[in-house]
């Protein structure tokens, strides 16, 4: 991209679009072995234009995650035409095509949980509880059930433990590459199957799984 053009482009835009440069190159590396310099010749900008968007590497860093985090919340979305099945398929093909395509960034992610970082840790904290208020609503929706009464401690529990559960599914199969993608994908809902029954079973309910729901 020219000087000439970026120069016409608005604050917002400008930001968006180094943004962007620089997430590109955390899909091909690790954020460790990123340079500001590297971000930069990506973005076909200055160093010193980056800096005064992001006056730190780790300013962008923290950008970059949030981004993703409204991102990939963004493209989570029920479709009534779907079976549960289907549903179910849908949503975690489009995570695990996400988190793919990402790979090298969300490693480092998964990896670190924030580094210690408390806003990294806070973005990545809420984008998580986003993507459980996003499960839940879909259990409850697959179980035609009212979400008042999914809304318990023991419930919201299963569905946090399935989500760091997937989180080192997908941390093994980005690295190791011992697994496909459509294990991971087969893996992943059969645990989730299991969080109604098992959250049910440890409220001394009468379980529900999606096997049931489908009937």
């Amino acid at each position: 991209m020219s000087t000439a053009r970026i120069g016409r482009m608005t604050p917002d835009a400008r930001r968006e679009q180094l943004l962007q440069a620089g997430i590109r190159l955390f899909r091909e590396g690790p954020y460790e072995e990123i340079s500001i310099d590297d971000i930069a010749r990506s973005a076909g900008v200055s160093k010193g234009l980056l800096y005064h968007y992001f006056p730190t590497k780790r300013d962008f860093l923290v950008a970059a995650v949030a981004n993703s985090v409204d991102e990939l919340t963004g493209l989570l979305t029920f479709d009534p035409s779907l079976t549960p099945d289907e549903q179910a398929d849908a949503s975690i093909d489009t995570f695990l095509g996400y988190v793919e395509e990402r790979s090298a960034g969300f490693t480092t992610i998964f990896r670190t949980r924030g580094g210690g970082d408390p806003e990294l840790t806070s973005i990545i904290a809420h984008g998580r509880s986003r993507r459980r208020e996003f499960i839940i609503e879909g259990l409850g929706r697959l179980a035609d059930t009212p979400l008042e009464t999914l809304r318990t401690p023991v419930f919201e529990a299963a569905v946090e433990g399935w989500m760091f559960f997937a989180e080192g599914v997908m941390l093994r199969w980005l690295e190791r590459g011992d697994i496909d993608r459509p294990q991971v994908q087969r893996l992943l809902k059969a645990a989730l199957e299991q969080v109604l029954v098992i959250s049910a079973a440890a409220q001394a309910a009468t379980p529900l799984s999606m096997t049931e729901v489908r009937a």
